[in-house]
């Protein structure tokens, strides 16, 4: 059985190793002109778990919900102009 300071050693120094990795500093990633790119952290919706996505691809919620009311308030007008037939 080999003795405590002869293993100790060598577990010592894998243990020290695997640690680099976790010190090093993390490279900027570039674009194709050589700009930095900026993650942000966004939140689906229906879920609770967020997604890191580029700056640049992520959608303004204030394009998308405009054409949703401007949707809604089409139909809301059609249902509105359409008479309704009594008992039914």
């Amino acid at each position: 059985m080999p003795s405590l300071k002869k293993i100790a050693l060598p577990l010592l120094a894998i243990c020290t190793f695997s640690f680099f990795g976790c010190a090093t500093p993390k490279q900027a990633e570039l674009d194709a002109n050589g700009k930095p790119i900026e993650y942000v952290w966004i939140t689906p919706t229906g879920s609770n778990i967020p997604v890191k996505v580029r700056k640049d691809q992520v959608q303004t919620t204030s394009t998308g919900s405009s054409h949703d009311q401007e949707a809604l308030r089409r139909i809301e007008q059609q249902s509105a102009k359409t008479p309704t037939q009594p008992g039914g």
